[in-house]
């Protein structure tokens, strides 16, 4: 939506739409954890990172929520989370604690978007995989990470 003012004719923002609505997108472990390219992370690896592929369908997708589903209950620590882009590891979202070192299973906690870039960070197939990283290091717990975004750009997205 930023390059509105370089398209021709009488449309601009207010017509376009998506083909596709928002969608959720699974964070994946990209850092050789305890099981590559699975949705969740465990709690008490180090540095248990995630990334959502750079690529993800052709599209350029704008994130409207991120949410933590924890699968195992927390244990001692909190988790720390950073979400952005690999010039801006923190652009989205900056520092995020659980707020709990017992959160139970089954607890969903929406991560507030607090990074610098929160209101203008895209991420996809022209700006890059978005990525997490977990300062998480002791306890136990095993959780997934998941990004409601919507595509603003690509295939999935028309100015018809």
């Amino acid at each position: 939506m930023a390059n509105d003012l370089m398209r021709t004719g009488p449309r601009g923002s207010s017509d376009q739409a998506a083909l596709l609505g928002p969608v959720v997108i699974p964070f994946v472990q990209d850092d050789g954890g305890t099981t590559p390219g699975a949705p969740w992370f465990t709690k008490d690896v180090a540095a248990d990172d995630g990334i959502i592929g750079g690529v993800t369908m052709g599209c350029e997708y704008r994130p409207i929520k991120i949410f933590l589903k924890v699968f195992d209950t927390f244990a001692s620590n909190d988790i720390e989370l950073d979400i952005g882009l690999a010039a801006d590891p923190d652009g989205l979202v900056d520092g995020f604690v659980s707020g709990s070192a017992t959160t139970p299973a089954g607890a969903e906690i929406e991560i507030p978007l607090n990074g610098a870039l929160a209101a203008t960070l895209n991420f996809g197939a022209t700006s890059g995989p978005l990525l997490l990283t977990s300062a998480t290091s002791a306890g136990d717990g095993i959780f997934g990470v998941y990004v409601l975004a919507e595509p603003v750009s690509g295939p999935l997205f028309t100015n018809a």
